[in-house]
């Protein structure tokens, strides 16, 4: 029995180069099942990829909608509140994954992202004060 087998090795997430949060290692048990399936986990790690997704798809949003489903998911991932049901520390140590490096892979991906800007409503907006027609 090897060490990788006797102990589940903890997922590293990283930023790949097309952008996506990606595994840095999986080791094979990673990929057999060792224990039946459960659900708990599968509703959590659903949990924690909507947040990272809502996270990298709305950065930079303009809409209401939009930014405030980024803003949502930063103060999730970002909080430290352990006593809120569900809270991302407590997903993460369920799921056995590094809180710090997850966050840290986020910090890096938000960094080199381009200011993004709604050019369409800053060419539509009057410089004068006045609304747009």
């Amino acid at each position: 029995m090897t060490l990788e087998s006797a102990v589940e090795p903890m997922v590293r997430l990283a930023v790949d180069d097309e952008e996506r949060v990606m595994p840095d290692t999986l080791f094979p048990v990673q990929f057999t099942p060792s224990r039946p399936p459960q659900p708990e986990r599968a509703l959590l790690a659903t949990l924690l990829l909507d947040a990272v997704d809502c996270f990298l798809e709305h950065y930079g949003a303009t809409t209401p909608h939009h930014r405030r489903l980024f803003e949502d998911a930063e103060q999730w991932i970002f909080g430290t509140d352990r006593a809120a049901p569900f809270a991302f520390e407590d997903v993460c140590d369920f799921l056995s994954l590094d809180v710090e490096h997850l966050r840290d892979a986020l910090r890096r991906w938000r960094a080199r992202q381009a200011p993004r800007t709604n050019t369409t409503a800053a060419i539509l907006q009057p410089t004068n004060g006045e609304r747009a027609a």
